[in-house]
């Protein structure tokens, strides 16, 4: 093992300075080159044409003004410095520019300083807007302009003066992956994309999933239809790696794991730990940025795949209030929400802005019923009393769905340097409310009928077993119906046949609580040696599942079992404090030497609440094989309940410059003590070369780790799962043990450690004319990687079972492991293309791509992930190609959108069942969105997801008896819900 990672590495190595000698020699050619640019620019709108001059310069760009602010540019032609380039654009506006030794472009107005009297009222609407904006906005981030943000971005600087202090405040800006101020996302050293809130607001549903997944190719969601807790917070996968594969941070701070741990789901997410996304109000983001990147050098354990920051708003002129209401075609999923945010100023130098989100959404239902139906009906089961379909498989109900967030920035600067205090939050809650399988009153297994011989199961309900139950009868036999109807008619008897004697359907769901606080200061002090930058910070969060059954029975308590159950809970408690300091120092490079380093704790608690009693209680009735425990989920017992933590300490370093004015290189270092499980040591190294005007070259190799999370390794419990035998649902009783258990090593057990990742990327920018088309190739290969296994009971096991503590009721159990490596690679691919109609740019069309290819290696012969369908399953479960072609178009009060989000083909493993495997064809989804005006300040939109109706193609097996009707694939990348159409109304106050 180890001399193979050798190798591999060594060749990863080998590719990488062969790339980097490419870089050099590009770099030789280009460096003696003048700094003047080529600039071909039509007279436009100001913030088109000052956007492009940025791009082709490179430089950053700060620009006050919002779109309603039309002032039309000089055109623009020829090879010129940026000096010169500034002046002859902007020569007769009301505009002027000043760049800085940063590399900032820094625009304002020259207010009264106009040369016709009908530019006054202009001036006028722009003088105001820079009151608004510029004197109640301080050290903001700048969002910049990507492939997936609407044209003329507005950036915000912070002050309308020209002192030196507010300039320092104007240049305070960091996107992710680079810890260097002024940083803009077209000048990264890796793949980075933006998805600025005009986006995020022209979304048809809210939720951040839905959105993300509808704009970047690389980053998918499934439907979840029936997966216990997966339905309650659901999972998300980027370059196709699990979800705890990828760093999720609000405003650049680690954000906290849900209480959920994925034990039912689909392929690639099995045991994974992720973050709970849908606890954050869209309506209250800024923009979201995604690194398409391994950094787990840069910001520690999961960001193997890469990042994914929400950057919070922070204007005090968000001001918005948004009514929104859709439907699906079938006329079911009705979701109505109402959400707002809302900015102030705090003093004279601070801003907070409150945001929140009301929702509701109603289940949907896409199956049939279940063809074995028909034979209870024939057998004299009463049509009422069967639900219609037996199983509602889609979207479940989510009620009492509440979301309220605060960001707060307060302004404590001195003459001397800035001071900035924050402090950002939020709360929220949510009950889900899903389906479960379908009990068959004939059929079903250790509730109706004794697994051993399939007979009926009779409760005699007295303390003496005098309750006189007829003899066992397998159900359809002639003497059948007669059995029952002496058990109906008899006090001291029972069977779950009288209390559902259609069967049942329990119905799984829970309430999230999702809380966090973070506060911090940065700033900046100034000393002989250098010009220090700091953010002091500490965060808590907490996300708190409660879990519920209703409409089921535990079987080992017969009549007396109770119909609905509290099941327990689960809690995931994190605390992080980080230092993070940085300083530039001229060591005679094009830009100063930027320095940063720091340091983490994080504490990490996993804790598990038992449920009710009658939930995980073994009754009086076990003999005859009768279920223990909530039937489809047992609760937690307090053998299973408890606390376990741990603290993990990290250091790092992170250096970036650029070299010249074409090269720029950055190196990040980044030790970790992940306690009780080891130490690790990364690093990553990037670089960019601006080979000529048009292309630049990008590429970074890096190792990464993800280290188990603690409920990865401490969690144990008693869940059942579901498989189809012989067209009937057979319940299995499975047992999460500990990966150090007998039983466990006799698989593949042992200590569970680090997964290992080395990450290469290589990619290239292009600016032909107007368009834009970055591509950029990514390699992740990842030893060690841990997942959840579940292996059947066999005999030769019998002497591990109570040692290991395993029940004597379960015919499988789950383990956690190290158990295989694997290698990603694909391509993503990122084009933009704006469209001139009239005088400015009203349209723009942009192309996402992406290609991911994912293999498996088996290090473990006897690990369940030999088997073929396994590996196929975690493969190929998420498409491997995706792209997202979006139009965009705006004329005078109309606005309009047109996607098409193109799926490729997929395998999907129904019920989560390996030996269900299919494959499903490729699907093109289209959704358009139309918005109109009322006013500056009130928008209509309405707008239509999946206009076609689009559909996966049905289940092999679908219509035949005893697959509940569930004749689409439950774990669709797209679902399948078909058409959903929407009205929202936006109102700016």
């Amino acid at each position: 093992m180890s001399g193979r990672l050798f190798r591999d590495n060594k060749r990863k190595l080998t590719l990488f300075n062969t790339v980097f000698i490419v870089l050099l020699l590009f770099y030789t050619i280009n460096s003696h080159a003048a700094v003047r640019y080529a600039f071909n620019i039509p007279a436009m709108n100001a913030a088109a044409a000052l956007n492009k001059v940025a791009d082709i310069s490179g430089y950053s760009l700060l620009y006050p003004f919002d779109d309603s602010i039309i002032v039309m540019t000089n055109p623009l032609h020829g090879k010129y410095s940026l000096s010169e380039a500034l002046s002859i654009l902007l020569l007769d506006t009301h505009l002027n520019a000043v760049t800085t030794e940063k590399r900032v472009i820094a625009v304002s107005s020259v207010l009264g300083n106009y040369k016709n009297p009908e530019y006054f009222a202009m001036d006028m609407q722009i003088k105001k807007q820079l009151k608004q904006q510029m004197n109640t906005i301080k050290h903001k981030s700048i969002i910049a302009v990507s492939p997936f943000s609407l044209p003329y971005s507005s950036y915000a600087p912070d002050s309308d003066s020209q002192t030196s202090n507010n300039e320092e405040s104007l240049e305070r800006i960091q996107i992710i992956g680079s810890r260097r101020f002024n940083r803009s996302p077209l000048e990264t050293l890796a793949p980075i994309e933006v998805v600025n809130n005009q986006v995020i607001r022209r979304q048809g549903k809210p939720d951040i999933l839905s959105i993300l997944s509808d704009v970047v190719p690389s980053y998918n969601v499934t439907q979840e239809a029936i997966s216990d807790a997966g339905t309650i917070v659901r999972p998300a996968n980027l370059r196709g790696l699990p979800t705890d594969s990828t760093l999720i941070l609000v405003n650049g701070k680690r954000r906290h794991r849900s209480g959920v741990i994925y034990e039912y789901i689909s392929g690639v997410n099995i045991g994974a730990h992720g973050v709970d996304l849908d606890s954050i109000p869209s309506i209250a983001l800024k923009s979201i940025e995604v690194l398409k990147d391994g950094a787990a050098a840069q910001y520690g354990s999961d960001a193997i795949a890469g990042v994914v920051n929400f950057r919070l708003e922070n204007s005090t002129e968000a001001d918005i209030i948004e009514l929104r209401t859709g439907e699906y075609g079938q006329g079911d999923g009705r979701q109505i929400a109402i959400s707002g945010i809302w900015g102030t100023n705090i003093a004279e130098a601070g801003s907070a802005n409150f945001s929140f989100e009301l929702s509701e959404n109603k289940p949907t239902s896409r199956g049939i019923q279940d063809p074995a139906v028909e034979q209870l009906i024939s057998g004299g089961v009463n049509n009422e009393d069967i639900q219609k379909p037996v199983v509602h498989w889609g979207a479940p109900q989510i009620t009492e769905n509440i979301k309220l967030l605060t960001n707060i920035e307060l302004d404590l600067g001195t003459n001397s340097g800035y001071r900035d205090f924050y402090l950002f939050g939020n709360w929220s809650q949510r009950e889900v409310n899903g389906s479960f399988f379908y009990r068959n009153p004939n059929t079903r297994a250790s509730v109706y009928t004794n697994p051993n011989n399939g007979t009926r199961l009779f409760f005699d309900m007295t303390s003496d077993g005098t309750g006189n139950c007829p003899t066992a009868t397998v159900p359809g036999d002639s003497s059948d119906a007669e059995a029952l109807a002496n058990v109906f008619a008899n006090d001291d008897c029972f069977a779950f046949n009288e209390r559902f004697p259609g069967g049942f359907t329990p119905r799984f769901g829970g309430k999230v609580l999702d809380t966090s606080l973070t506060a911090g200061l940065r700033g900046l002090l100034k000393t002989d040696f250098a010009e220090l930058s700091y953010d002091v910070s500490l965060l808590t969060g907490k996300n708190k599942v409660t879990y519920h059954l209703w409409n089921s029975v535990n079987a080992s308590l017969g009549e007396h079992s109770p119909s609905d159950f509290e099941l327990g809970t689960q809690i995931q408690t994190e605390q992080l404090f980080n230092m993070d300091f940085s300083f530039p120092i001229d060591v005679g490079f094009e830009s100063e030497l930027n320095v940063a380093f720091g340091y983490q704790q994080h504490f990490e608690q996993f804790e598990i609440i038992a449920g009710e009693e009658a939930s995980y209680q073994t009754g009086p009735f076990t003999d005859n094989g009768e279920a223990i425990g909530a039937n489809g989920f047992p609760g937690f017992s307090p053998k299973t309940a408890g606390t376990n933590s741990r603290t993990s300490d990290a250091f790092y370093l992170d250096i970036e410059s650029d070299i010249s004015d074409a090269l720029s290189m950055s190196l990040a270092m980044r030790y970790e003590n992940i306690g009780k499980i080891g130490n690790t040591f990364d690093g990553k190294l990037s670089v960019r070369l601006q080979a000529s005007e048009q292309i630049a070259l990008r590429s970074t190799l890096s190792s990464g780790f993800r280290a188990p999370t603690v409920a990865q390794s401490t969690m144990q419990r008693i869940s059942t799962t579901n498989s189809v035998i012989n067209g009937a649902v057979v319940q299995q009783t499975s047992q999460l043990v500990s990966a150090l258990s007998p039983i466990a090593m006799s698989r593949s057990g042992g200590g569970l450690e680090p997964e290992k990742a080395m990450n290469f990327s290589f990619g290239i920018l292009s600016e032909i004319d107007t368009a834009n088309i970055t591509v950029d190739y990514f390699h992740i290969d990842i030893t060690d990687r841990l997942s959840l296994f579940s292996s059947e009971i066999v005999a030769s096991d019998s002497h591990l079972l109570t040692v290991s503590g395993v029940t004597p009721q379960a015919s499988n159990i789950q383990y956690y492991a190290n158990d295989f490596d694997s290698v990603t690679q694909g391509v993503d691919v990122v084009a933009t293309l704006p469209f001139h109609f009239q005088s400015e740019v009203d349209g723009m069309l942009s192309l996402a791509f992406n290609y991911t290819d994912t293999k498996l290696h088996v290090t473990n012969d006897i690990s369940p992930i030999a088997n073929d369908n396994v590996r196929k399953e975690r493969e190929k479960g998420i498409p491997n190609t995706r792209t997202v072609l979006t139009y965009y178009h705006w004329q005078g009060d109309i606005s309009a959108m047109l996607r098409v989000n193109y799926y490729g083909s997929f395998y999907n493993a129904q019920f989560n069942d390996v030996s269900l495997l299919d494959k499903f064809d490729a699907r093109a989804i289209t959704d358009i969105e139309l918005s109109y005006n009322f006013t500056q300040d009130v928008v209509l939109t309405v707008g239509a997801q999946n206009v076609f109706d689009i559909y996966p193609e049905e289940f092999s097996k679908g219509r035949e008896a005893g697959f509940l009707g569930a004749i689409y694939p439950t774990n669709s990348p797209y679902g399948f819900n078909g058409s959903y159409y929407y009205m929202k109304v936006n109102w700016s106050f």
